[in-house]
């Protein structure tokens, strides 16, 4: 070991390069936070990429409702009913939406189902009838294929599972205390039997 009086820095130009790094890091984000808008890293866009709530024409419009009902398990395609609203919608009642470019009908629809505002998005409270149908029927026919058969084996194992885990991380644990005991007879030891 290297006593502290003898001890150097031994890569100054890796030094200089790092300091360099934050230095860069630290400039393009006071730069990012005086030139640009933080808010749209977390603001939901529209189906026309629209921010909700930050654009100007959305500035009154802050949440972001999604049309569940009737989107089946299509996931890619389901921000396309999109659309930014000044209030979450509750059941059967009309949104109060700005319209957008990419929407077919150029209405607000009527919500199916009860939502409320979790982080700028209108979140389902009960899911729709047909969105609730769907999943029951692809949960069923992944169980019966071999994706379900494997997701049943782990299901089933479980505490088996968690019990193989913890039983490890206390062996690693007491292998660590027997090795800052005994490092050097230990290491020979493994060195020997491996």
């Amino acid at each position: 070991m290297v006593p502290a009086d003898a001890r150097s820095c031994t890569d100054f130009f890796c030094l200089l390069v790092f300091f360099a790094a934050v230095g860069t890091m630290c400039f393009f984000g006071i730069d990012g936070l005086m030139n640009g808008n933080p808010n749209k890293l977390f603001a939901p866009l529209d189906a026309a990429n629209n921010f909700c709530g930050i654009d100007e024409e959305f500035a009154d419009y802050p949440f972001l409702w999604v049309k569940l009902s009737g989107a089946g398990l299509d996931i890619k395609g389901i921000f396309d009913t999109g659309v930014c609203v000044k209030t979450c919608p509750q059941k059967d009642e009309v949104t109060d939406c700005k319209i957008n470019a990419a929407l077919e009908s150029q209405e607000c629809q009527t919500s199916k189902y009860p939502t409320k505002e979790a982080f700028g998005f209108c979140m389902p409270t009960d899911a729709p009838e047909d969105m609730i149908k769907n999943i029951k029927m692809l949960k069923e026919s992944l169980m019966k294929g071999k994706s379900g058969a494997i997701i049943q084996d782990i299901i089933s194992s479980e505490k088996t599972i968690v019990l193989s885990i913890l039983s490890a991380f206390f062996v690693s644990l007491a292998f660590i205390q027997l090795m800052s005991a005994a490092a050097e007879c230990i290491a020979w030891v493994s060195i020997v039997l491996l």
